[in-house]
């Protein structure tokens, strides 16, 4: 049996875009899987990727970002100490088993080398987290799934105020309510009225792509 279209939905998704908008479009894919040459870039008992491929995720967004913002300059991972830890398992564990009860094991732990600054990370009730960095400029917001809490501290070191809206939530982040999936991967647009972003950025997971209504989002951006 052969495929009515070639290539992936995702393939076919970023073919249009590139065709039909002026959108900068970034598909990790193919970083994302140069840099396994080097080392694993998720974890072995969770969907998401680890803080490696998070650092390649981030240097990539912000290599792209470069081309309008000239001062921005991705670092390497010179600039960390790289170390191998372990931890408790992750959603795959929880598929499989209904419970966390697996060990993640040589799980990459990269902490900044000076001159980075060591940042943290602040969570807010519902969707909010936020970075500051007092040593840049600029604000951005994005609006996500739970992959951009990886990218969070990575790309706090070239902003001064990063903060992550999340459209998606399973029901098992922590602190974090569930979402509806009556409210789909669309941006707030009181959010960015009220916040008045540098930069916004839209985080979305390649599966998530499939489950929207384009009607519904139509009506929400109202389109309709």
């Amino acid at each position: 049996m052969s495929k009515p279209r070639p290539g992936s939905k995702l393939d076919q998704f970023m073919a249009y875009l590139t065709s039909h908008s002026t959108l900068e479009i970034l598909d990790l894919r193919s970083v994302l899987q140069q840099a396994k040459k080097v080392g694993g870039t998720y974890h072995m008992t969770d969907s998401h990727w680890n803080q490696y491929g998070a650092f390649i995720a981030s240097n990539e967004v912000i290599q792209r970002l470069s081309k309008q913002m000239l001062w921005l300059k991705p670092p390497s991972l010179k600039c960390f100490y790289r170390e191998a830890s372990e931890g408790p398992a992750g959603n795959l564990a929880w598929m499989l088993t209904g419970k966390y009860n697996l060990i993640e094991r040589d799980c990459p732990t990269l902490r900044p080398r000076a001159p980075l600054p060591v940042l943290s990370v602040t969570r807010e009730e519902g969707s909010w987290a936020t970075v500051r960095n007092p040593e840049r400029k600029g604000k951005v917001i994005i609006f996500c799934d739970s992959f951009a809490d990886g990218l969070l501290p990575f790309l706090a070191f070239h902003f001064n105020e990063v903060s992550l809206y999340r459209l998606y939530m399973g029901p098992h982040s922590i602190g974090l309510k569930q979402s509806s999936p009556a409210h789909p991967h669309i941006w707030k647009a009181a959010i960015i009225e009220q916040e008045k972003p540098d930069l916004v950025i839209d985080e979305i997971l390649g599966s998530l792509l499939y489950i929207e209504d384009p009607a519904s989002i139509k009506r929400e951006d109202a389109l309709e």
